[in-house]
């Protein structure tokens, strides 16, 4: 039997993917950004209030069967952006050398629906 190692300290709730698009097809397709934006926040609520409509989403929408989605223990489910997490990133890339100068991640969020 293994144990779940949950990040702790300065890794606690460090974001681990998210999804980018082009400056260009944002400022050309906006209704559609927005529209993305809207919906991974309805589907992260939704399996933060209802956890036991995921697995059978997993079924539907992946090559995951049911038995295998329902023992998988899902992390959390952000509903917002947190610039200075996405800066975090940015930071840690710097000092460990996978980026050679400081970068400014903010410019990168876009600003969600209705903001």
């Amino acid at each position: 039997m293994s144990a779940l190692l949950k990040p702790a300290g300065p890794m606690a709730d460090f974001p681990i993917a998210g999804y980018l698009t082009t400056e260009t097809f944002a400022a050309q397709n906006p209704k559609t950004v927005a529209a993305f934006q809207r919906a991974l926040r309805k589907g992260a609520e939704l399996a933060l209030s209802n956890p036991a409509e995921v697995a059978p989403a997993l079924e539907k929408y992946t090559k995951i069967d049911r038995a295998t989605a329902a023992t998988m223990k899902l992390g959390g489910f952000a509903t917002s952006v947190d610039p200075a997490k996405v800066q975090r990133v940015a930071d840690l890339m710097l000092e460990f050398g996978y980026l050679k100068q400081k970068f400014d991640a903010t410019p990168l969020i876009a600003a969600a629906p209705g903001s």
